[in-house]
């Protein structure tokens, strides 16, 4: 059957029609069984069926209420098209729940409302699912199955793993937005005040911007709209450096943390030489407070180092800088007090230790202060007004103290002593010799102790005195003058320590050769002094001659002056028995 139906309506009401090729009504059309077109179906007016199955095209310029609708070809609606079933869009509409209607898609594809109008009615879309006869999703086909729906205001999508046709399907929820806000992996909101955007999980989560390798992946806090507003604070990373940044108050980078992991806070510092970098033009570079849970003595905070190296370093509420191990570092447990710089600066070591600076091994273990450095010094350093500061340094074995300058450097100062490598003590000179270098030396030599006292001018001054209440008992001058209280001098004389004790030979005969002279010192150490010539006494006393110290003689003589005292009451007792001799003779002669 084909052919053009004009201005009326018509009603098919038999058991089936059949259309083998196109068919065109100009008004209403009526099916109240089924009917098959082969061609092409035109309807002017309304299109009314309970079943309609159309090979080819169909055009409708009025209203089209179907229950079941399989249309193999194009539709052109130019009003409603209304079926009052399930739709089969390329694919035959399959059994659904009666509470829903549906429209299937291709081989997989489902979009199904509930029936009823009402506040919690849902819409759907899914890949590979529908609600069933028993109102149950199950799977259309043996593959994955993926969902989005709509329901009392908020937007779900949900995912399914893989399953066999027919068989029902448990959702799980990958993402919603409920009343603007996005929840992945999560129906809960978590903390009210950042639920617009929440992602959860069982495992570990994350959230990835991607971005060019010289770009960079931004965060921006806005609380405007206009200037710096639409950017108070940012979290940015730079690809370009890998660096990442951390902006507040608009684009004024506040910290960074570079490629290298190196952290810098404050400041604006490109470079960074240490793992920690505190930057900033205040007098406070980093403040720690612990504000609870504090009592006198305690520890207000505690920095433990390492987890193994058990190393904790504590500020107390006392204002101390305690540094100590523990056998428990993240809880203080068992906690051993090394050092501690307390309120007034002062620096207390406990349980033996020692303290060393400038040495990471090495150092002395039976020395309490190791310092280590090429010529390693201590400086003191005297705060009161124009007072000179002084410092001790040792350098390659030598230990100077210095002084004398209000210099802050040890090189500022004069060295006053030091002791070198050898053991000299050196006072006011560097050299350890007996005759150059202006200072008082104690010297070692060849297991003796010598004691030198050089001068730079012999006119005046003494090289060595004793004082004492009041007087000066004894001096030597840098004459060579001895000067005392006392003209005694003892030296011992037991005869107990002698032996090949013999009467002595010189006397009156060697006296009186002697020579007694006044001269002059070539140097100007004195002039028209009474004394002898030593050249003179030794061919007459040998013994008294003695070698002296010169700096321009060798070979020069001295004279032992105590020595010829011997001599001298040997000479007063020869010339005694010679006067009582003449004496005696005198008294006869006189009888």
């Amino acid at each position: 059957m084909a052919g053009y139906i004009g201005s009326r309506a018509v009603s098919v009401n038999t058991t089936s029609a059949t259309i083998t090729d196109d068919l065109t009504i100009g008004d209403d059309l009526t099916v109240t069984d089924d009917m098959t077109v082969g061609g092409t179906l035109g309807v002017t007016g309304v299109l009314t069926a309970t079943s309609l199955d159309i090979s080819g095209d169909i055009d409708v310029d009025g209203t089209t209420n179907l229950d079941v609708v399989d249309i193999d070809g194009a539709v052109d609606m130019a009003s409603t098209l209304d079926v009052s079933g399930n739709l089969g869009i390329g694919t035959t509409a399959t059994t659904a729940a009666s509470s829903t209607k549906n429209i299937f898609l291709g081989g997989t594809g489902n979009i199904y409302a509930d029936a009823a109008a009402s506040a919690d009615a849902s819409l759907s879309i899914s890949q590979n699912a529908k609600v069933d006869a028993d109102n149950s999703w199950e799977y259309i086909v043996t593959d994955e199955a993926s969902n989005y729906y709509q329901n009392a205001g908020y937007h779900v999508w949900r995912y399914a793993a893989s399953g066999s046709a027919g068989a029902d399907i448990s959702w799980s929820e990958a993402m919603r937005i409920d009343s603007g806000r996005l929840l992945i992996g999560t129906t809960s909101t978590y903390f009210a005040d950042a639920d617009d955007l929440v992602v959860a999980g069982s495992g570990n989560q994350g959230i990835t911007i991607a971005s060019g390798t010289s770009n960079a992946g931004n965060i921006f806090f806005a609380d405007g709209t206009s200037g710096d507003d639409r950017f108070r604070g940012i979290v940015r990373y730079d690809h370009s450096g890998n660096n990442m940044l951390f902006y507040t108050n608009g684009a004024n980078e506040r910290m960074r943390i570079d490629s290298s992991g190196k952290l810098r806070v404050g400041g604006s510092s490109s470079t960074m030489s240490n793992t920690l970098n505190v930057e900033s033009t205040g007098f406070t570079l980093m403040g720690l407070k612990r504000t609870s849970g504090v009592t006198t003595g305690t520890g207000e905070l505690a920095v433990h180092m390492e987890t193994n190296s058990q190393t904790t370093v504590s500020f107390d509420d006392e204002g101390s800088f305690v540094f100590g191990t523990a056998s428990t570092p993240s809880t203080a447990a068992g906690f051993s007090e090394k050092v501690r710089i307390d309120s007034s600066g002062n620096i207390k070591t406990t349980g033996g230790g020692k303290f060393v600076a400038g040495l990471g091994s090495g150092f002395a273990t039976d020395a309490d202060i190791t310092l280590g450095s090429t010529a390693p010094a201590i400086f003191f350093h005297d705060t009161s007004s124009s007072a000179a500061n002084a410092a001790i340094k040792v350098d390659s074995g030598v230990i100077s103290f210095l002084n004398g300058s209000t210099g802050t450097n040890v090189s500022d100062l004069s060295e006053r002593m030091r002791i070198d490598s050898s053991g000299n003590v050196l006072i006011g000179t560097n050299n350890n010799s007996q005759a150059v270098g202006t200072g008082l030396k104690s010297v070692l030599s060849n297991s003796n102790a010598r004691h030198f006292v050089v001068g730079a001018d012999a006119s005046s001054g003494e090289a060595y005195s004793l004082y004492a209440e009041g007087a000066y008992r004894f001096y030597v001058s840098y004459s060579g003058a001895i000067n005392s209280t006392s003209t005694s001098i003892s030296s011992i004389s037991d005869e107990r320590l002698k032996e090949n004790i013999v009467d002595l030979e010189t006397g009156l005969t060697e006296i009186m050769a002697l020579k007694p002279r006044r001269f002059d010192w070539k140097n100007g150490d004195g002039k028209n002094i009474a004394g002898f010539i030593a050249q003179e006494v030794e061919t007459v006393l040998p013994d008294l001659i003695g070698g002296f110290k010169h700096d321009e003689l060798d070979d020069a003589k001295a004279l032992k002056m105590g020595d010829v005292i011997p001599t001298l009451v040997n000479a007063i007792q020869e010339q005694q028995t010679l006067i009582k001799t003449l004496t005696d003779r005198v008294t006869a002669l006189e009888s």
